[in-house]
């Protein structure tokens, strides 16, 4: 596809979302929270020692491309991620935006349901080792400490990649183009240290153990990425259309 056809398919795909009952979407959405934990367990999992042989450097850019089975699988299985509903904002009229708003509140919810279901069951399965918690604290002790701008901004661009990914999967017509196009522009948002607000739902409980969850500095972080996680998003979508809205 060029991108005025992936722009096209978009507003198709954003009619396509309305029309679909609400419980698919949550189940959709739960599906997806645990794929992209899923991704986020496998990155750190796999990642525990490789610093002391190839690199910090070099362990960000295998890690973006473990990671990067997330929105891949997502696309494959058909799941909602809140991140990529943002697409569907230009192809929406002003009346159906508040729509729009409710059901990506149910992505983020059932996002939220699915990645700690995922984050109970590896605990119950005893796949979360010490070298697995000793790896991915620090991560979530950062994440926790950012600023709200901090974390606005690191959101914003976080999602703006993920939406470019997302495009990049549209343009592609075979698995290999779409798998080489997602694990590219999704290794530049982890190498950037940058904040997905559904990655976050897994990575902080899994690196600061379930209690997180009660505690205010979760939240603040999560109200904080998604908001930026939402400009980045819409920004590239509005970008796109307005490229192509004379022709």
């Amino acid at each position: 596809m060029t991108p005025r056809e992936v722009t096209l398919s978009y507003y198709k795909k954003s009619q396509v979302f309305l029309k679909r009952s609400k419980t698919s979407i949550l189940v959709g959405a739960i599906m997806a929270g645990m794929l992209i934990s899923m991704g986020g367990f496998a990155t750190y999992t796999s990642t525990v020692d490789s610093a002391a042989f190839i690199g910090l450097g070099f362990t960000k850019i295998l890690r973006g491309l473990i990671f990067s089975f997330g929105l891949m699988s997502i696309v494959f299985s058909g799941g909602d991620l809140f991140t990529g509903t943002l697409l569907y904002v230009p192809g929406t009229t002003s009346k159906e935006k508040l729509e729009l708003v409710k059901r990506m509140g149910i992505v983020l919810f059932g996002n939220f349901l699915g990645s700690i279901f995922l984050y109970f069951v590896l605990s119950w399965a005893g796949s979360m080792s010490t070298s697995f918690h000793d790896t991915i604290r620090p991560v979530a002790e950062a994440k926790l400490a950012l600023s709200p701008f901090q974390a606005v901004a690191a959101g914003f661009l976080c999602n703006f990649l993920v939406t470019l990914a997302l495009r990049t999967i549209e343009a592609s017509s075979d698995f290999a183009g779409k798998a080489l196009a997602n694990a590219l522009v999704i290794a530049v948002f982890i190498i950037g240290g940058f904040e997905h607000s559904v990655a976050n739902f897994f990575t902080l409980p899994a690196g600061m153990g379930i209690g997180v969850l009660a505690t205010a500095a979760f939240y603040k972080n999560i109200f904080f990425v998604v908001i930026g996680n939402a400009l980045g998003g819409a920004f590239l979508g509005y970008m796109s259309n307005f490229i192509y809205k004379d022709l």
